[in-house]
């Protein structure tokens, strides 16, 4: 992904493993696009920047998924 690029969310689908979701975080609301993933420990958003931590969704932690990205669009490049 890269600065300029769009990207469909549907708040309909469900997350699964491996799909590119958009979140709202914490009680800020902060929205953050991530890879949701399924581990031993529960499900956890990987950002695309790894310099970012990961973030673990738990009940109660105020973090919830919007919706799963269904289309990305690339504009033409130079």
């Amino acid at each position: 992904f890269q600065f300029g690029d769009k990207v469909v969310i549907d708040p309909k689908i469900p997350p699964r493993p491996g799909d590119m979701v958009l979140a709202s975080i914490g009680k800020s609301h902060e929205p953050k696009f991530a890879k949701f993933t399924s581990r031993a420990l529960g499900v956890t958003l990987v950002p695309l920047n790894s310099d970012w931590p990961e973030i673990e969704l738990q009940n109660g932690s105020g973090n919830r998924i919007l919706g799963v990205m269904t289309e990305h669009v690339q504009p033409r490049r130079a």
